[in-house]
């Protein structure tokens, strides 16, 4: 149980905090370089949370065996 849990827990924050400082640290190099605005963290947030509701559920497959 405490396996699930974990494994829970770690998709939640990678899907709501790795995904969206990746697009942060994309974007914001590229958007200097080119006189592009730069947005903040909870931009990109909402991004990819709308992008994760457009195309669906993300699964997690959990080995439930020992």
């Amino acid at each position: 149980m405490s396996k699930l849990i974990a494994t829970t827990l770690g998709t939640l924050c990678a899907s709501l905090f790795i995904a969206p400082l990746f697009c942060l640290i994309a974007w914001n190099s590229f958007a200097g370089a080119f006189n592009l605005p730069t947005f903040s963290f909870w931009h990109w947030l909402a991004v990819v949370l709308a992008i994760r509701f457009t195309l669906g559920k993300t699964n997690v497959k959990v080995n439930r065996e020992g």
